[in-house]
Formats: C-alpha cells, sequence, structure tokens
C-alpha cells in the first residue's frame, strides 16, 4: 500500500477514535446534569414553605412536576447508559487497536510531519478528487497530479500545503 494510504487510514482511525472519545464524555456531561437538575429541584422544593396562597401552591405543584419529568429522564437515561458505555468503551478499544496497528506500520517521519502540518491546520491530511485537492477546493498542476499518481512519497498541494492521498 502506498504510504500517502496509509497515512490516510491512521487519519481517519485517529477522527473516529476522536469521536468516540468526545461521545463518551458528552455522556458523562448528561449525566452530571440530569444528576445536578434532579438535586436543584429538590432544593428548590424543599425551600418553598407551605402555605394557603394558591399562588405558592401552584408554584410547588408545577416544581413538583418538573422535578417528577426531571427523574423520569434520569431513569430513561440508566436505562441506556449500560448498553451506551459498552458500546461507546468497546469502540475506543477497538479505535486504539486499530490507531497503534497502523502507527506501527508508518514511518516515524511521516507521522512526524503529519504531527507538523497538524500544528497549523486543522485537517492536514486530503483527499484528490476530480483533479482538485479536497483541503483547499483548488485544481492540481499536472505535475503534481503526475507526481501524486507515482506514490512515492508524500505529495503536498501547492497551494494549502496538505498531504494529498
Amino acid at each position: 500500500m502506498y504510504p500517502a494510504k496509509q497515512l490516510w487510514q491512521w487519519h481517519l482511525v485517529k477522527e473516529k477514535l476522536s469521536e468516540a472519545e468526545q461521545s463518551a464524555a458528552l455522556f458523562l456531561e448528561k449525566e452530571a446534569s440530569l444528576r445536578d437538575a434532579i438535586s436543584r429541584l429538590e432544593e428548590k422544593i424543599n425551600s418553598l414553605p407551605d402555605s394557603d396562597d394558591p399562588d405558592q401552591q401552584i408554584a410547588k405543584l408545577l416544581l413538583e412536576q418538573e422535578h417528577y419529568l426531571a427523574k423520569k429522564a434520569w431513569e430513561e437515561f440508566l436505562l441506556q447508559r449500560d448498553e451506551k458505555e459498552a458500546v461507546l468503551h468497546q469502540e475506543i478499544q477497538q479505535y486504539g487497536w486499530e490507531k497503534e496497528q497502523l502507527e506501527l506500520e508508518l514511518d516515524d517521519k511521516m507521522i512526524a510531519e503529519y504531527q507538523r502540518l497538524s500544528e497549523t491546520k486543522r485537517t492536514p491530511i486530503a483527499e484528490v478528487r476530480n483533479k482538485a485537492c479536497m483541503g483547499c477546493h483548488l485544481a492540481l498542476s499536472a505535475s503534481k497530479l503526475a507526481e501524486w499518481r507515482r506514490a512515492k512519497g508524500l505529495v503536498y498541494c501547492d497551494e494549502c500545503g496538505r498531504i494529498l492521498v
């Protein structure tokens, strides 16, 4: 396989791993926010004084209803939590393992070059489609296309400097 294609596969697996890790973090944030919402509502309900005033009674009933709905959302979350956590954990392990395997096949210089480009560009690698770089969407010169087709090493876009795949 061409070195740039190997780098592209590594990049894609790295992106998938990052997405799975972000999903896991968001999942944990959702759990914390649901717990916080329930505790805040409980504090509000407990802080309201018992009163014969109809407005205060309605306010308390509305808070109790909101508390009930928050607890219902928490229960639904708990039903899905174990399954989702297992799936996310499995994805993270799988992508991590794939990334390590691909790194073993890659040259250290290629990874270093990728890292260098990633300091200035969000996506340091771009596909070539219809004779154009998909990073900057500009057409490639005939000589650059010929160099890219030979695939003897890393080829860079003349305009944006991304690695072409």
